[in-house]
């Protein structure tokens, strides 16, 4: 239902809504603004996305195809998903031209009326029934009013066709015939994406007093009427837009002789373009005899040089097996410079023995120095023992320095006078003999 209408047929809060084929949107705010809401949608992708639009406690989305008996059913599906139905298409196909099948998937159909506890139905706000699925209008209208709980929906919305869609479904016409006889009213108006398919508004049956739902239709009356007008401006503009596509046409026309005649121009110069081409071919044979002599020349000239490379060739691989020559005297000495430091290496191996047992050797003498050691500690302890004895040796060496201490003097007197004498021999220049007397 368009919001329009929302607004000035559904004033009072929604209480319980039931809305069947909702498609992937549902019905929007209204679902969300609902005490409880029922949502019935019989394609598995968009009973999905409704589910993941209407994530709340108070919405329930059934994935299923409504109808008077419950079972199995197979579910067509088409490119235009709004024309999807349980039943064979007719109408369908007469409305939409380019319509194509997607192909038929087995779903479960129920009656809704089983979704529908007396108990949502009471509490407060209006209780709203939606029916998207023009064809299956009356079915679910029937449905309900078998059971009798029809009279407790205050708004009834659906969507109506100028011609049944399907097999044995209903059109405008039934649907408005059935509110007469029951004495409800009802206000239709074209759709806003294909006026074919019309928006519905069905209200409780007449009682005594109805004075706010006359206002109620005076007010969409009125809004018909507006349309209507609307409608009508929107025809003359399209007639005036008509006539300016008149004047267009004569333009294209004239325009169309005038590309005729540069047609007939185009292929004049086509004429002689083909014979500066039966020119040009002449040309090109005497071009491409000349270009077969110079590929013969340049052949002649590639295979010289070709001779050339190969003499160069085979001095290079000359070169080379030469180089492997060498390389493999090369190899041989390095064999023998590798046997010589196999040999040094087991050299090395009997020297490092024996270092090894030079090794134990000196750990002998360690452990003898050790023994010799403690010898030694013993000794000193025996001469300890003497010390007094050594003491007094002492003071008699004292004395005896004492004596050499005088002596030592006299001596340093002659040396003295002896670095003299060096002294003066070297002023002089005098050499005299190693064995001259000392002064005395």
């Amino acid at each position: 239902m368009t919001q329009w209408a929302l607004d000035t047929v559904i004033q009072e809060p929604p209480g319980l809504v039931v809305h069947v084929g909702a498609g992937e949107s549902g019905p929007g705010a209204l679902a969300d603004a609902a005490r409880s809401a029922i949502l019935i949608e019989p394609d598995p992708e968009r009973a999905g996305r409704l589910r993941a639009r209407y994530a709340s406690a108070t919405i329930s989305v059934v994935e299923a195809a409504a109808g008077s008996e419950p079972g199995q059913a197979q579910l067509h599906r088409f490119s235009h998903a709004g024309m999807n139905s349980t039943r064979e298409p007719t109408g369908a196909r007469e409305l939409f031209r380019g319509l194509s099948d997607a192909g038929l998937i087995p779903v479960e159909r129920i009656n809704p009326v089983s979704l529908v506890d007396e108990a949502l139905l009471d509490g407060e706000g209006c209780n709203i029934l939606i029916i998207d699925a023009a064809s299956e209008v009356m079915a679910v209208i029937g449905a309900f009013e078998a059971a009798g709980l029809l009279e407790r929906f205050d708004h009834i919305l659906a969507k109506v066709s100028e011609i049944a869609l399907h097999l044995g479904g209903a059109d405008r016409a039934a649907v408005a015939g059935w509110a007469h006889a029951q004495g409800r009213m009802m206000l239709a108006l074209p759709g806003q994406s294909d006026p074919d398919l019309w928006r519905a508004w069905i209200g409780p049956a007449r009682g005594a007093d109805r004075t706010a739902d006359l206002a109620r239709i005076q007010a969409l009356e009125a809004e018909i009427a507006d349309m209507r007008a609307s409608a009508e401006a929107a025809q003359k503009h399209s007639l005036q837009v008509r006539e300016q596509m008149g004047a267009e046409l004569q333009s294209a026309h004239s325009r169309i002789t005038e590309l005729e005649r540069q047609l007939a121009d185009a292929c004049a110069a086509r004429e002689a373009a083909e014979h500066r081409l039966g020119l040009a071919s002449d040309q090109l044979t005497h071009l491409k005899s000349r270009a077969e002599q110079d590929r013969n020349s340049a052949v002649q000239a590639l295979e010289a040089r070709m001779d050339e490379e190969r003499r160069l060739i085979d001095g290079q691989r000359q070169a080379a097996q030469a180089r492997a020559l060498e390389l493999e005297r090369a190899l041989e000495l390095a064999a023998g410079r590798i046997e010589t430091l196999e040999a040094r290496m087991r050299a090395l191996e009997t020297q490092e023995q024996a270092q090894a047992e030079r090794e134990q050797a000196l750990k002998a003498d360690l452990k003898a120095s050790r023994e010799n050691l403690r010898l030694a500690l013993t000794g000193q302890r025996l001469a300890q023992a003497s010390l007094n004895e050594l003491q007094d040796r002492h003071a008699k060496l004292m004395d005896d320095r004492n004596a050499l201490d005088a002596l030592l003097r006299q001596v340093t007197d002659r040396l003295s006078s002896a670095a003299g004498y060096a002294r003066q021999d070297r002023l002089t220049g005098a050499r005299g003999p190693q064995s001259q007397d000392w002064p005395g």
